[in-house]
Order: structure tokens, then sequence, then C-alpha cells
């Protein structure tokens, strides 16, 4: 199969074992709607599919409501937070 004219696409592959992070800091990517969450640290976005995520909201738990998409490390809740609220990632990255 040939190239798209006007597309672009990248490959990433990650080397070595996943790196522990708790609860780490998230920047909103969407004020005033408050639903989309991304990992701060840039080297902390590509997240292990094979370990568990934990979110938290204002240190407490979210067992659902939620979705997360391991590459990027963005959080998307089903329902808007406010702009107070603390959104932080607990998991496994890649390198």
């Amino acid at each position: 199969m040939g190239a798209i004219a006007g597309k672009f696409g990248a490959v990433y592959m990650a080397q070595g074992s996943p790196i522990a992070m708790t609860d780490e800091a998230t920047t909103c990517l969407d004020p005033g709607a408050y639903t989309k969450y991304q990992i701060a640290d840039a080297a902390k976005r590509y997240v292990d599919k094979d370990t568990p995520v934990t979110v938290k909201v204002n240190g407490v738990e979210q067992s659902s409501g939620w979705t997360f998409d391991y590459v990027g490390g963005i959080v998307t809740f089903d329902t808007p937070l406010t702009s107070a609220d603390v959104v932080t990632v607990s998991g496994a990255y890649l390198q």
C-alpha cells in the first residue's frame, strides 16, 4: 500500500519495562467544559495498557464515569467537572 498525499503519521516504540507513576498531575484540555484532562508531564503520556490505571478527583478514586486514552494520557469524564477539581492519574508509563 502506498502513501496517501496530505496525510502524516508517526510510529512510537517503547523500550524497557513500564515505570510506575502515582498521582500524576493533569491539565484540563477543554476549559469551560471540564471533561478532558491530560497527564501534565509529557514524558509520562504513553501509558502501559497492562497496568491498571487509577483516576482520582480531589483525592477520591473514581471507579467509573471516565475513559482513558493510553496514547496521550488523556482522561475523558462522562460528566463535566468544575474548574476547582483536581484530577490525578496513577499507573505505569512507557519510555
